[in-house]
């Protein structure tokens, strides 16, 4: 199961929407005038928060592990598969007024469990204040909403992951191949306009390669497929996407912070090439030229993108960097 083995705050880059779950627990902890708004991991090494809302009385921080009373209520509403709620203290039931709770002492609890697609346990939505709450029908069903929506991006980061392995590898160069490629970029995009994230699109064309096969062998240029390959792998992050895309083409797909990190991954791959044709005649060497594409419509299909970046990469005509011998 994608994710349910490792906590979510371990990886620095994933898909899993971060940002957009702390502006959901910061909107309902306003929404029911509380502190503390918690999305919470369960694991075997016990419960941790994965979001906190952003509120100064709030004692606990995402990457922090629950106390053994909010654990207890966590556990129990996975035990039971169902919203907990005790509004006040007079209300808590024997397991949990005997667990100990931090100082100051929260009065009412909610916790409601959320699941990965096969039905294991994924972790609580929970809501704890220092007062008795008096919390109407209409605002628990809102909770109820917000574990649907986080059970709907932890399907669609599933679905994700199961294609990224079922996707095709390259033989040549052990990336993943146009079809892979496509499947993947497609569910990636739509997991950008659920998440309202940012994609970008690097293309690197291998200009001479086909001279080189021809006139050198195909070992040698299958050398420098294996080269390029190994260059990109090695620039990428764990959650971009590199394929192989044509036979002397390749892609990179990316969750972007700014649109100038587009322009600044084509540069770092083709200044970090290694030596790797053993030719002394310049006109035989290989040379990578590259375009980046923003994808700023998410209306548009995938391979209309992939189309814009090939186009403007084969228009250089001069070598930005030689793979040199």
């Amino acid at each position: 199961m994608p994710h349910a083995d490792q906590w979510l705050l371990d990886t620095e880059q994933q898909i899993t929407p971060l940002a957009r779950w702390q502006k959901a627990v910061d909107l309902t902890a306003q929404l029911f005038n509380t502190p503390v708004c918690l999305i919470v991991q369960r694991r075997n090494q016990g419960h941790q928060i994965a979001v906190a809302s952003q509120h100064k009385a709030n004692p606990y921080s995402a990457g922090a592990l629950l106390s053994a009373c909010t654990e207890a209520l966590s556990n129990q509403a996975l035990t039971r598969n169902s919203l907990l709620y005790f509004a006040n203290k007079g209300q808590h039931p024997d397991w949990l007024t005997q667990s100990m709770q931090p100082s100051p002492l929260f009065a009412s609890f909610l916790a409601t469990p959320a699941y990965w697609p096969d039905g294991k346990s994924f972790g609580t939505l929970c809501l704890l204040d220092f007062a008795p709450t008096h919390y109407s029908n209409t605002l628990l069903a809102l909770i109820n909403q917000q574990k649907e929506s986080i059970e709907t991006d932890l399907l669609l980061v599933q679905q994700y992951d199961q294609i990224r392995q079922l996707a095709a590898c390259d033989d040549q160069t052990g990336l993943t191949n146009l079809p892979g490629f496509l499947a993947m970029a497609t569910q990636r995009v739509n997991l950008a306009r659920h998440n309202r994230e940012a994609l970008g699109l690097v293309y690197l064309q291998l200009n001479g390669l086909n001279r080189l096969r021809e006139q050198q062998g195909t070992a040698l240029a299958a050398t420098v497929l294996k080269g390029v390959a190994h260059t990109l792998q090695l620039h990428i992050r764990d959650n971009d996407l590199a394929a192989r895309v044509d036979d002397n083409a390749f892609a990179i797909l990316t969750r972007l912070k700014s649109p100038a990190a587009l322009k600044q991954i084509g540069q770092r791959i083709t200044c970090s090439l290694p030596d790797i044709i053993a030719a002394s005649d310049t006109e035989q060497r290989c040379w990578l030229s590259y375009s980046t594409q923003l994808i700023n419509n998410f209306n548009q299909p995938f391979e209309f993108w992939l189309d814009q970046a090939h186009n403007t990469a084969a228009q250089c005509s001069e070598p930005p960097s030689l793979i040199a011998p």
